[in-house]
């Protein structure tokens, strides 16, 4: 009976943490500065209420996660603190990745992404330079990540608003 519980409840934190992360976090790639200009993997979250930065944590540790936490940050005047909670680099996301990805809904294709690239760099020389397909994947990405922008006749104000 107790063993149920305990699945029943590390069940219940990755539902809890894939929520956290569809609302507040990211799943992208940035282009490092060495020479190389490698692409790095990253997800992350950001928040101003340490209980929910604390409960991440301890998610990400029970499940073996790596992780960093970035020091307090204001973003104008009267806002509140916020931390960021950063996990990076081919390893960490890789793992991260497979432990929250099926409980993804709406940033699944982000994910699915970077367990793309991840993959792919995980079968070829840790120094073959990136090619098409890395670009590729990290364009596609970057697009998922940069919603284009409406233009000003997409949206007339005389248009009437109808909820689907």
């Amino acid at each position: 009976m107790e063993l149920d519980n305990q699945q029943e409840r590390l069940q219940g934190d990755l539902h809890w943490i894939a929520g956290m992360w569809e609302a507040e976090g990211w799943f992208s790639m940035q282009i490092g500065c060495n020479p190389k200009g490698r692409y790095i993997p990253n997800c992350g979250l950001a928040n101003t209420d340490m209980e929910i930065i604390t409960e991440v944590t301890r998610i990400l540790e029970n499940n073996e996660i790596a992780y960093w936490v970035g020091k307090p940050r204001v973003n104008g005047l009267g806002k509140k603190p916020k931390r960021d909670i950063v996990i990076q680099g081919l390893k960490r996301v890789r793992r991260f990745v497979s432990v929250i990805l099926p409980y993804l809904r709406t940033k699944r294709q982000k994910a699915l992404l970077l367990k793309q690239f991840i993959d792919f760099r995980e079968t070829v020389p840790q120094k073959q330079k990136y090619g098409d397909l890395e670009k590729s994947i990290y364009l596609s990405l970057r697009g998922l990540n940069r919603p284009p922008v409406e233009s000003s006749t997409s949206i007339r104000s005389d248009s009437p608003i109808v909820a689907i």
